[in-house]
């Protein structure tokens, strides 16, 4: 029950860098070893994720645990439903994060 906590609460400080507009601590919440979708550049990911995080004038976020397991003491990986609302775009999704602790984080 521990681990769940542990996932859930970095899912959540996730969730809530990005609907804050945080950019900074929203990428903090990837791995150095992050693969980046497409394979891109991590520079040039990063610098779109900080464009479509500063760019609206709201983020709203939602998210509903589905399912996690801790694969070992500092592995894991959870699913849940994610609703994301701005005054640009609006959707749901499931999305699955695997979640790995380095540096005691």
């Amino acid at each position: 029950m521990r681990y769940l906590i542990w996932i859930s609460k970095v899912v959540r400080g996730w969730a809530q860098a990005w609907g804050d507009q945080q950019v900074d601590n929203y990428l903090a919440f990837y791995s150095r070893g992050f693969l980046t979708p497409g394979n891109t550049r991590r520079t040039e990911w990063e610098a779109q994720r900080r464009q479509r995080l500063s760019e609206p004038r709201f983020i709203e976020l939602s998210v509903d645990f589905l399912a996690s397991e801790l694969i070992d003491d500092g592995r894991g990986w959870i699913e849940f439903r994610q609703g994301y609302r701005s005054d640009r775009f609006e959707d749901t999704v499931n999305k699955r994060l695997e979640l790995i602790r380095e540096d005691g984080v």
